[in-house]
């Protein structure tokens, strides 16, 4: 435990200081160790931790780059307290860079990105995966994601709807599945790409769709502004709605 910095749980350990108050570290866990990052808002947990830290003046260390392997686990908080979104990280083995707020993922990854001010919880799987965090003073976790599939997403959130004068909200699910995923959140877009299958209850988008590629499109509320969808003339393509326009259904 060192100021900013504190690994538990760990079997054993080497720790080798270099220049400028850069420090390699090797922890073991006993049998899984568990790290945190106080200014950074990041924990993590994994069999095993390779580490480059960097001290401050008044020896606090930061996280420079971690690579992490056996049931690798990571949590990620940003924003405020009012709003707090976090992400969290499963995979196999995992190596993050600060420098440029990156994490490569491998073996089985799971996604999951948390907005309960916004009601919005994206899940999403992968075999492999690039991501790329916001800044620890940053308002959102996930700012953008790649992950190789097979893929699968879920997307629980919930949209305001007008009735007789009235208004409530809504709850929806999105389920889908492809080839490859890309989330951008400054665009609010969530991609699928080849053989996509999707699925949605939204009360004003809802449809079972196959087709090459569905781009979702989110307000800053995060309910679904608009879909984009993509054929495959060589392929198989179909559309059945169930709602479209507010509760129009066939």
């Amino acid at each position: 435990k060192a100021g900013n910095m504190e690994v538990r749980r760990i079997k054993n350990w080497r720790i080798q200081p270099q220049k400028d108050g850069v420090v390699q570290c090797t922890f073991v866990g006993g049998p899984l160790l568990e790290g945190s990052w106080k200014a950074q808002r990041m924990r993590i947990s994994a069999g095993s931790l390779q580490a480059t830290v960097q001290g401050d003046s008044s020896k606090a260390y930061s996280l420079v780059k971690g690579t992490m392997s056996g049931e690798v686990t990571v949590v990620v908080e940003r924003g405020e307290a009012s709003r707090t979104r976090t992400l969290t990280l499963k995979a196999g083995t995992a190596t993050y860079t600060a420098g440029d707020q990156k994490v490569l993922a491998e073996g089985g990854v799971t996604v999951n990105s948390e907005d309960p001010a916004a009601d919005q919880t994206l899940h999403a799987t992968g075999s492999s995966g690039t991501l790329h965090l916001s800044p620890p003073g940053g308002q959102t976790a996930l700012e953008s994601a790649v992950l190789s599939g097979p893929v699968t997403m879920k997307l629980v959130s919930s949209r305001v709807v007008e009735e007789g004068g009235k208004s409530r909200r809504v709850p929806y699910t999105v389920n889908g599945s492809g080839n490859r995923l890309e989330y951008d959140a400054k665009a609010r877009t969530i991609a699928l790409i080849g053989k996509v299958v999707i699925s949605g209850d939204d009360p004003v988008f809802g449809a079972d769709v196959e087709a090459a590629k569905a781009t979702i499109t989110l307000t800053a509320a995060g309910e679904i502004e608009s879909v984009d969808f993509e054929g495959d003339p060589t392929g198989r393509t179909s559309f059945s709605s169930k709602n479209l326009g507010g509760g129009a259904t066939r």
